[in-house]
């Protein structure tokens, strides 16, 4: 979906929220035309002079939490990055460690 579509709606919104995956299932990769997306709406968040938080959903894995982090989402969400493996709690620490530090 363009981001374009939000920009009716940003008056009433408190959150916009890309999604970075074809939907469907979980554990599939991130997008990389979400980056361009990622800006897109950053600009149009901008331009409303609202204060709308992004969020970035899916494909958010522990090598690319920070990186969208830097491109400007507010919250980004991971089921598969956390969930895998036999360390959910750890897996979490090193996602915010991984924020925290970029």
């Amino acid at each position: 979906t363009p981001v374009e579509v939000v920009q009716p709606v940003l008056e009433e919104v408190e959150v916009v929220t890309l999604l970075a995956i074809n939907p469907g299932w979980t554990g599939q990769k991130f997008i990389p035309s979400t980056r361009d997306r990622i800006q897109k709406a950053i600009s149009l968040i901008s331009q409303s002079g609202k204060d709308i938080l992004l969020c970035v959903d899916g494909g958010i894995t522990k090598e690319n939490a920070a990186e969208v982090a830097r491109m400007g989402a507010d919250i980004v969400v991971s089921g598969s990055a956390i969930f895998d493996g036999k360390d959910p709690q750890g897996n979490v620490k090193f996602i915010l460690n991984s924020l925290r530090t970029n």
